[in-house]
């Protein structure tokens, strides 16, 4: 506060005794400062730099680091010469004379006679008994407002737990102004709280925008605090959309609290695009604000969403490594296994119109169980089968259902056509020619054989326990099974074909000509767009679980191979540790390991975590100190399914919650308010936090206390 630069531009008078008391008990600014003039006599060139000395000899001078020049503090502070107060003075051949001319000046000496006193009079009149009171007074109207508006923060914090709308598309809709009105009857006070305050009065879209920052500013502080006294850190990136299909990146941080990982929301970044540079740009900013420049506490970043994998995948942790080496790629469990497939088919804009309308169908099928009922009915009837269990998941077996029930679905489409309401006509219309639209036939005869390739090599990534070795054989398996894929594509196109053209599909007498119109593929075409999406989903795998080696870590804690490890050490497993985790010390923690294989109390004890908390409690820091390291890097990179899934609700509540989101300005406040609500009731005092926040951000005197 005592800043020259701060002071030309905030003026000392209008402050309230208590910040004028404040800056008077900092001083004068006594920067080092960068003057030289230079000046020349009998021919001799010379310069004249600033000595600090001028500010012993003139307790009154003081200096900006930014202007650098000198002013007079006093003259700053109540106005004066404007070459002391305002222009500031850098002319080192004629100082001496201007600062005896200043010091002569009655402004100048008024202004040190009024510095001196600020404060002196003001005791006594503050030990005025009416003066007190009026304070007290004053105090306890503040305290009634802070109560107040307490009680507000509590409404906002409820709708948005609930998700529901803080206002609506008219400014005189506003969701907590009713809950205040509908709880009316248990706090006959609450009615008149928004009117009570002048700000309110006109239900100001604007302060309820700086209430929402002051509540996310204070979330965000209680998580980079936590952040901050933690060892090590990972990052999660997920893509995704909200309804304006502007493209958003949710962040998640995990560390260890109390030796268990936590995951938390952090924000929700806008890259200026979508590609490796913007993505990691942004995201190297958001590492800046959460740990600096210690290199060594990101221990990893997972992401995914359809931009960022395609083409992307390689080119981001490398450019984030540049920075954070110890940063590595991780596939996070959390991460859903449809964009795999919907990134492949965005390199292809007939299969990216497929897998739009594959996802609408599902959706539609699976939200009305008219449709369902229908289609049972038919099933039934013309297989003669029982009740069927239906999966409509786009991401996997709805595929396989449609491709087995799409004659089924084009005659439930039909009879929607004819008897629904107008807007289910108009969606079953849509669908019915979907389903017999010969591109959709096509590339629902390819996915059909692919995707089951996907699922099992995506849940064999997913188990927990398997090896390195083992997980680079299944990818083996998946690349030659896509491959033998490709082997067959003319055979595949032959079959898509017959599908086509034999057995039209039901039409009605007016649409008779189109279904029965013979309808042939161009081979040529399809076969190179086939093979092209099958490279697609093979580089996108591969790419996403190629670097594997950090599991095998993992593999030094399986408890069913202790006894085994106790007589065969796995030095092969900690190799590969330890080349991936070079700050360990091989020949201590090979010490720790066989330490705790032998230990048989430690058999019991399934998984990372509850062995990290173990040691922990067992105040063992100092004796298995790189067990310790191992286990902590090891909690906090989400690689274990699961850990995964304690924590798998975050990301998932945070798509949901973001799915349904379009207003960008208060995203990142809506969204702690409804996925971080726990965290929030945790926190102590977290509503007076937020009104002395707020109290602070524009002056507003009526929420803060004077002293007494």
């Amino acid at each position: 506060m005592n800043k020259v630069s701060f002071l030309l531009i905030n003026k000392f008078t209008q402050f309230c005794v208590e910040d004028q008391l404040k800056i008077k008990a900092l001083g004068r600014d006594t920067p080092d400062l960068n003057i030289t003039k230079a000046t020349q006599s009998d021919k001799i060139n010379r310069s004249r730099k600033f000595n600090p000395v001028l500010y012993n000899k003139s307790n009154w001078i003081c200096g900006c680091a930014i202007t650098n020049k000198m002013y007079c503090f006093p003259c700053v502070l109540y106005g004066g010469d404007e070459h002391w107060s305002e222009k500031g003075v850098d002319d080192l051949i004629h100082i001496w004379e201007k600062i005896k001319s200043h010091e002569r000046s009655p402004r100048h000496l008024h202004n040190m006679f009024s510095l001196n006193m600020l404060g002196k009079v003001d005791i006594k009149i503050l030990l005025n008994s009416s003066l007190r009171a009026e304070l007290l007074k004053q105090n306890e109207q503040v305290r009634q407002n802070r109560h107040d508006l307490d009680k507000i923060i509590s409404s906002i914090r409820f709708c948005g737990a609930f998700e529901l709308a803080l206002r609506g598309q008219e400014a005189s809709q506003n969701s907590f102004k009713e809950l205040i009105n509908f709880t009316d009857e248990l706090f006959k006070e609450n009615k008149e709280l928004i009117e009570k305050f002048s700000f309110f009065k006109d239900i100001s879209l604007n302060v309820l925008q700086e209430l929402l920052e002051c509540i996310f500013g204070v979330y965000k502080e209680e998580i980079l605090k936590q952040v901050k006294s933690a060892e090590y850190l990972s990052v999660i990136l997920d893509e995704s959309n909200d309804i304006s299909c502007k493209c958003q990146l949710v962040m998640i941080v995990r560390y260890l609290l109390n030796g268990k990982p936590v995951e938390h929301f952090w924000n929700i970044l806008h890259p200026e695009t979508c590609d490796a540079e913007g993505v990691s740009r942004r995201v190297l900013q958001e590492l800046e604000v959460l740990i600096g420049q210690n290199q060594e506490k990101l221990v990893s970043v997972s992401y995914d969403g359809p931009s960022i994998v395609s083409g992307s995948l390689g080119l981001i942790p490398d450019k984030i490594k540049e920075k954070y080496p110890s940063a590595r790629y991780v596939h996070y469990y959390g991460h859903s296994m449809n964009l795999i497939i919907s990134s492949a088919a965005s390199v292809n804009k007939q299969a990216r119109i497929f897998f739009s309308s594959l996802c609408s169908i599902c959706s539609f099928i699976s939200n009305s169980p008219q449709v369902t009922n229908i289609l049972n009915e038919l099933v039934q009837k013309r297989r003669n089968s029982s009740v069927v269990q239906w999966d409509f998941d786009a991401s996997g077996l709805g595929v396989k259902t449609i491709h087995e029930y799409r004659r089924d679905l084009v005659m439930v489409m039909d009879f929607l056509e004819k008897s629904a309401n107008d807007a289910t006509v108009n969606q079953a219309g849509g669908y019915k020619f979907r389903l017999q639209d010969k591109h959709f036939i096509f590339w629902l005869g390819i996915f059909n054989k692919i995707i089951p390739h996907v699922v099992s090599v995506f849940n064999f990534m997913q188990k927990e326990g398997v090896d390195a070795y083992k997980k680079n054989e299944e990818l083996k398996r998946f690349e030659n099974a896509l491959y033998g894929i490709q082997q067959q594509i003319d055979v595949l196109i032959s079959e898509v074909e017959n599908e086509i053209n034999s057995n039209p599909d039901f039409d009605d007498d007016e649409d008779e000509h189109v279904a029965k119109k013979p309808r042939i593929l161009n081979r040529d075409k399809r076969k190179e767009e086939a093979m092209e999406i099958c490279n697609a989903i093979v580089r996108h795998v591969t790419s996403r679980f190629t670097s594997l080696d950090y599991l095998n870590a993992t593999n030094l804690f399986r408890v069913g191979s202790f006894k085994e490890y106790r007589m065969s050490f796995p030095s092969k497993f900690l190799d590969d540790t330890i080349k991936q985790f070079r700050f360990l010390d091989k020949q201590k923690i090979t010490n720790e390991l066989q330490v705790v294989y032998e230990r048989p109390e430690l058999r019991v004890i399934s998984g990372v975590v509850p062995l990290l908390a173990l040691v922990s409690d067992a105040d063992l820091e100092s004796a298995f100190q790189e067990l310790i390291k191992l286990l902590s890097v090891l909690s906090t990179m989400p690689i274990e399914t699961t850990e995964a899934e304690r924590c798998f609700s975050v990301l998932k509540q945070i798509k949901t919650f973001l799915t349904n989101s379009a207003r960008a300005s208060d995203l990142n406040a809506l969204c702690a308010l409804s996925v971080e609500k726990d965290f929030l009731n945790d926190i102590d005092d977290f509503n007076h936090k937020v009104i002395n926040l707020f109290a602070t951000k524009k002056k507003r005197l009526e929420f803060v206390f004077r002293k007494v």
